[in-house]
């Protein structure tokens, strides 16, 4: 097989995920495309720190394999993260830093985006209107999980 035609057959595999992945639903074929050029494949340990709260927001992570841990800054663990979904996307969206620390719990891989590069792929008025609608929809269903989480805790406090 000659390396043109595997490069291609990666490019189309790493299309189908970028499809996926809510941050970048519905885009065109082309627009996929464009993202697929952008993403660095990286690997990461077990126990391998991601990122670390309160650093500044440089990437986003697409996680293909493994599974991480989202914690706070006393180590707590707040969620975690499955292959399909994203990482980092609000930093880098917002120019924030990180608001929570990302560690491997176990060997992990995934398709890394820079902040510039995304800076320079959402230029396009189309690409980052879907882009900002996606992320108003998933910031609203975390925001929604949270209150729930405020809830439950609320609830377990009152009953001590």
């Amino acid at each position: 097989m000659s390396q043109k035609r595997l490069e291609w057959e990666q490019a189309l595999g790493v299309k189908s995920i970028i499809e996926k992945v809510r941050v970048f639903r519905h885009f065109t074929k082309l627009e996929a495309q464009r993202m697929v050029k952008l993403c660095t494949y990286k690997n990461f340990g077990a126990n391998e720190q991601i990122y670390r709260v309160g650093e500044p927001s440089k990437e986003m992570l697409i996680l293909l394999s493994g599974k991480l841990n989202v914690l706070n800054n006393e180590g707590t663990i707040l969620g975690e993260i499955l292959p399909g979904t994203t990482t980092g996307e609000m930093g880098v969206i917002t120019g924030k830093p990180r608001s929570a620390s990302i560690l491997a719990e176990e060997k992990s891989a995934g398709f890394v985006i820079s902040k510039s590069d995304l800076d320079t792929f959402l230029l396009d008025d189309k690409v980052r209107l879907k882009v900002f609608e996606n992320m108003v929809d998933l910031f609203c269903e975390r925001l929604a999980e949270a209150n729930l989480q405020m809830e439950a805790y609320a609830k377990r406090s009152r009953a001590i």
